[in-house]
């Protein structure tokens, strides 16, 4: 028997915008896995409702970090710095 140490981090964000607002760009989300780490994001427009979900996941069999770990983690941390400096563009509303 092997135990697995899971641990999961998740971000859920939902933004009603106002009529006139009126993207021109949103992000498009990401997926990333690399050894013991992986990272995911998605950004949907809903109609009025942009809605971003993130979520970091953590799977190994040991309760502490080697060096490998800080190897693995170097992309999946780049994804998600870039991720989480993601923009939405508006366009220029009419009123």
């Amino acid at each position: 028997f092997r135990r697995v140490l899971f641990r999961s981090w998740r971000d859920d964000v939902e933004l009603v915008l106002p009529p006139s607002a009126r993207p021109t760009f949103v992000p498009a989300g990401v997926v990333i896995e690399s050894g013991a780490f992986r990272y995911q994001s998605s950004w949907r427009l809903e109609g009025e409702r942009l809605r971003v979900v993130r979520e970091l996941v953590i799977r190994r069999d040991r309760g502490y970090c080697v060096p490998q770990d800080e190897r693995d983690f170097i992309p999946v941390r780049e994804v998600m710095r870039r991720d989480l400096m993601g923009q939405v563009v508006f366009g220029a509303g009419t009123n």
